[in-house]
This record gives structure tokens, C-alpha cells and sequence, in this order.
């Protein structure tokens, strides 16, 4: 499947996709859909975490705040700075 992924979505690399599949499995064309390249997935906060996978999130499993994503839907705190966690907070205005 990650082959598969790298070579639909080889324009935005193999860490990117990396993330987004040990993240969402299965699910990862529907968090990708037509993205094209780094610039068609949003503002970067870290962690392999992009903007339109937040907007995934809230789009699809109801996360309301940036704990919802980055503690209970994605874990990317664990691999994330403080300030990057704020930023993530500050998009999702919570």
C-alpha cells in the first residue's frame, strides 16, 4: 500500500506520505485527495502534520480543538515544538 501511495503521490515525498499513511492507513487518498504537490496540502506545522490533513480531521472525525488532533487523532505532539503545537492551536482557534 505505502508503494502504492509513494508512487500516486510521488510529488510530495516519501516523508510526507509516510506520515499520512502510518496515520490514517487506508484512509490516506481520501486526507490527500487530489493534492499535487507541498503547496496544494497548506501551511506545514510539523510532525508531517499539514493543514489539509487538520482540515481531514475536522471534516471527518470532528476534532474541535488541537488537542483533538495532535493528542487523540494523530499524536504528532510527540514529535512536535511547543511553538508548532501553539501554531496548530492558534489555526484551529482553540
Amino acid at each position: 500500500f505505502r508503494d502504492d501511495m509513494q508512487t500516486r503521490y510521488a510529488r510530495l515525498g516519501r516523508e510526507v506520505i509516510e506520515s499520512i499513511v502510518r496515520r490514517h492507513g487506508s484512509r490516506t487518498p481520501d486526507v490527500l485527495g487530489d493534492a499535487d504537490g507541498l503547496e496544494s496540502l497548506g501551511r506545514h506545522f510539523g510532525a508531517g502534520l499539514t493543514e489539509r490533513e487538520v482540515e481531514y480531521l475536522r471534516r471527518e472525525e470532528w476534532a474541535m480543538t488541537a488537542e483533538d488532533v495532535l493528542r487523540r487523532r494523530t499524536k504528532a505532539y510527540l514529535h512536535m515544538t511547543e511553538a508548532e503545537q501553539r501554531a496548530v492551536a492558534e489555526f484551529m482557534g482553540r
